[in-house]
């Protein structure tokens, strides 16, 4: 945290607020903000229900939830529990939990992009990285 600190400082973004949040609770302000982008962390979701609660409360009406997160093709029939054991899931999975959480998906782009291995990904074989769109209904 001090590390994030530092980087707003450093940069004077003015509108940045850092909030700790908790495994279930990010800590959001209700009704008022515009986005959530979640990059690379909805597999790390474990209470996935509380904290897509919260979200969805915390966006305004017809605010935008938007998931960047990868999978292997292989590892999709998995159990969500498998699939988190390996630091993945699968699209199809995240939308039924954010469906069933509130959001209206617009739009889930899979693959995304193309994950090589290297800087970032550090596994031997390029990953499907996928995104998803979602909006509080108004």
């Amino acid at each position: 945290m001090r590390w994030l600190d530092t980087r707003v400082k450093v940069f004077k973004l003015s509108n940045v607020e850092i909030v700790k949040g908790t495994p279930d609770d990010p800590r959001l302000p209700v009704d008022r903000l515009d986005a959530v982008l979640v990059v690379d962390s909805y597999h790390h979701f474990s209470n996935y229900e509380g904290m897509l609660d919260k979200i969805l409360h915390s966006l305004k009406p017809g605010g935008r939830l938007v998931i960047a997160d990868y999978s292997f093709a292989e590892h999709r029939a998995q159990p969500r529990a498998d699939q988190l054991k390996l630091h993945e899931i699968a699209p199809d999975l995240a939308r039924k939990e954010v469906e069933t959480a509130g959001f209206q998906v617009v739009k889930c782009e899979d693959p995304f992009v193309k994950w090589r291995p290297g800087v970032g990904n550090t596994r031997a074989t390029p990953v499907d990285i996928w995104l998803m769109t979602a909006i509080r209904a108004k």
